[in-house]
């Protein structure tokens, strides 16, 4: 496998980091993928290799406030930003790629931001969305007081950084993903308010405005995800079985692809794109 890194100027000029993770075939598809809060993209790398032995490309890049991107640790200053940031991402793709099928793929956070990319984006050359673990609703929700009391400090300090309080052990069965989680130096546990607040509402506003995704799109959950509700994403794509095809997958924890059973996952997906290549979804 091939690794490239970039280094990319956003609309406000913060530096974002980018990699492309490809071998040295003609690309099928560009999957451009969008990770979760507090990670990376070089989490990505393992599971990236299952996609380049089929000559699926993956293109992604560290979220601002994250990794090796510049900005205050888990801040985002509005939800708009993101999706310029996103924006930016399929520009690259398509500028490096004119001529190749493109997919977006978000994870967690990731897949909040995807879905309300695509509902809020057209682009001709964007033919197919993944989503797995997607941030519409948390599985559990915070209590009253705690959202209430969120919302006065939103108005004050919309910059204030909290602690997400995400247990670590709750992202894999694997205690080795766990593990080298718990020593990544560049993962960190940072949300601002104003990310939380943005994120939660716009979760509810894609479980709202389902019906109006136009695009194929796989969503996929684990019934074991103490993180994020896959009850949502049932819910979800409950709204528009035209275009969403939902898999949940039984016991599997919030990281889907770094499951024990990872490579029976990543086939499936495999398989879904394949299909709609066959279908000329693409």
């Amino acid at each position: 496998m091939n690794i490239t890194k970039y280094n990319w100027k956003s609309f406000d000029k913060l530096n974002i980091y980018a990699q492309l993770f490809s071998n040295n075939n003609k690309p099928k598809a560009i999957i451009n993928l969008i990770h979760g809060i507090g990670e990376h993209s070089s989490r990505y790398q393992q599971w990236a290799e299952y996609f380049i032995k089929h000559d699926f490309f993956i293109l992604t890049f560290d979220l601002r406030g994250h990794g090796k991107s510049e900005g205050k640790r888990g801040f985002i200053p509005n939800y708009e930003a993101i999706l310029k940031d996103i924006d930016l991402l399929i520009n690259k793709s398509n500028e490096m790629f004119p001529d190749v099928p493109k997919l977006i793929y978000g994870h967690s956070l990731g897949g909040n931001f995807v879905l309300n990319y695509i509902l809020s984006r057209t682009n001709k050359q964007l033919y197919g969305v993944i989503v797995t673990s997607p941030w519409i609703k948390l599985a559990f929700e915070p209590p009253k007081f705690q959202i209430s009391l969120g919302k006065i400090i939103k108005k004050i300090i919309p910059g204030f950084i909290q602690n997400t309080n995400l247990k670590v052990e709750d992202i894999s069965r694997d205690k080795n993903v766990v593990e080298k989680y718990k020593t990544d130096k560049l993962v960190h546990k940072k949300i601002s308010i104003q990310l939380f607040f943005d994120a939660y509402n716009k979760g509810l506003f894609a479980l709202e405005n389902a019906g109006k995704i136009h695009y194929k799109t796989l969503l996929m959950h684990g019934t074991g995800d103490n993180i994020t509700s896959h009850k949502a994403s049932k819910e979800l794509s409950e709204k528009n079985i035209q275009k969403i095809s939902f898999k949940l997958w039984d016991n599997c924890f919030h990281e889907l692809h770094n499951e024990p059973n990872k490579d029976e996952i990543a086939d499936f997906i495999i398989t879904w794109i394949n299909q709609q290549l066959i279908n000329n979804e693409f």
